[in-house]
């Protein structure tokens, strides 16, 4: 088992992936796949760009792949039916919840995530048409509504933020039998009375932040980078003055939406801040000069954390076992 269970360190790399597997080890792999324990490893030996490879593969089981490494975060994680495979709702889902958290206690019958959660953070790993990327929404200092969501790819894209965007910003539809669409307490939402149902509209603008990291061809590690990214963000949020200047920004975003003031220089800062002081929370993808690192170097890190966090899986997959 020990070779089994051997790190990334210990082991050679092609362009396609792993060298030097054994038999044993890639027949092990591929039974666990008909177990449902899905990792990269058990792509070994599958020939590239037709079955999904190793490198080419993209993952299929998104929460018990990453859940190990985001389990002690800094900040609340939302993994919830997170499969970038499906498709329509998954963006979706994130606003659903941040929704039906913000008027918790207004609607009958909507109990969602107990108030208040422990942090101010919020992070949502999410996907849609097989592809993976992540939300952050920031709360307020009650931690009792979301001021402001930000996106975060890992390619820089107007057109895919502005698909994407348009899902986030749909109208949502909730019961209202103890609903006051007038209330104070939700006057940062836009909320439509109807019969017997609420239309709701967030009115601060989702945030675009996005890196352009995933630009060479062939690379399908977009779980790999929304993952780390959840992982940067969590340990950003844990610098105090960081967070800080997070928390002043998206409260005065939100008062000068709701205030009918432009918000856009706000809106900037705060992108800045999930743009270019994160990349000092991504050493795997920026260099010290905060200049993206080489395609070479971007694929040699995503085939070691594809092998590490295969091993998470399997091991997560015994403990339960036992």
């Amino acid at each position: 088992m020990q070779h089994i269970n051997r790190t990334s360190s210990s082991v050679t790399f092609d362009d396609h992936g792993p060298t030097g597997c054994s038999e044993q080890e890639i027949w092990l792999c591929r039974a666990l796949q008909e177990l449902l324990v899905w990792t990269y490893r058990g792509c070994v030996g599958n020939p590239p760009h037709k079955d999904g490879g190793f490198y080419d593969s993209g993952v299929r089981e998104v929460e018990p792949i990453f859940r190990p490494s985001l389990r002690n975060i800094n900040s609340s994680v939302m993994l919830m039916g997170v499969q970038p495979r499906h498709s329509y709702y998954d963006v979706y889902m994130t606003r659903q919840a941040i929704d039906k958290f913000d008027m918790q206690g207004f609607i009958a019958n909507s109990l969602t995530i107990p108030k208040p959660l422990g942090t101010r953070v919020w992070i949502a790993p999410n996907g849609k048409d097989d592809h993976a990327y992540m939300f952050v929404h920031i709360l307020d200092e009650s931690r009792t509504r979301v001021m402001a969501s930000i996106f975060i790819n890992s390619f820089s894209n107007s057109s895919y933020f502005e698909y994407i965007n348009e899902r986030f910003s749909m109208k949502a539809y909730y019961s209202a039998d103890q609903i006051n669409v007038n209330d104070s307490q939700l006057k940062h939402l836009k909320l439509e009375g109807g019969s017997g149902s609420v239309r709701v509209q967030r009115k601060v603008p989702l945030i675009d932040a996005s890196h352009n990291i995933q630009t060479a061809e062939g690379d399908n590690s977009c779980a790999i980078y929304s993952n780390n990214f959840c992982l940067a963000v969590g340990n950003m949020m844990a610098d105090t003055s960081i967070a800080s200047r997070v928390f002043r920004l998206a409260e005065t975003i939100e008062n000068q939406v709701i205030n009918a003031n432009d918000p856009m220089t706000s809106i900037n800062e705060l992108k800045a801040i999930f743009q270019s002081d994160l990349k000092a929370f991504l050493p795997q993808y920026y260099s010290t000069d905060s200049t993206v690192r080489t395609e070479a170097e971007l694929k040699a890190f995503n085939m070691r954390q594809r092998w590490d966090l295969s091993n998470a899986r399997i091991a997560m997959f015994a403990e339960i076992g036992e």
